[in-house]
């Protein structure tokens, strides 16, 4: 699934949506796998490389990236 890495990228880069893996793709999640994608280390990568569906792939990043954001929000 490295090549739906780089439909990722590839969306992000055209600020278009795209269908990747056949589902509609828009920007703002193709951002948030590639972000993902790019913090983790080489195994991590491998791992969510291999992830069985696109939808998966989705979830799991969008997880991953509102536990970072929300930990290095400032306290109110």
């Amino acid at each position: 699934m490295t090549d739906v890495i780089e439909q990722c990228r590839k969306i992000v880069e055209d600020k278009q949506c795209a269908v990747v893996g056949g589902k509609m793709m828009d920007m703002q999640t193709a951002s948030v796998i590639v972000q993902v994608y790019d913090g983790l280390n080489p195994n991590n990568q491998r791992i969510m490389a291999n992830c069985p569906s696109i939808d998966k792939m989705a979830i799991r990043a969008w997880k991953i990236y509102d536990r970072v954001r929300n930990r290095i929000r400032p306290a109110r």
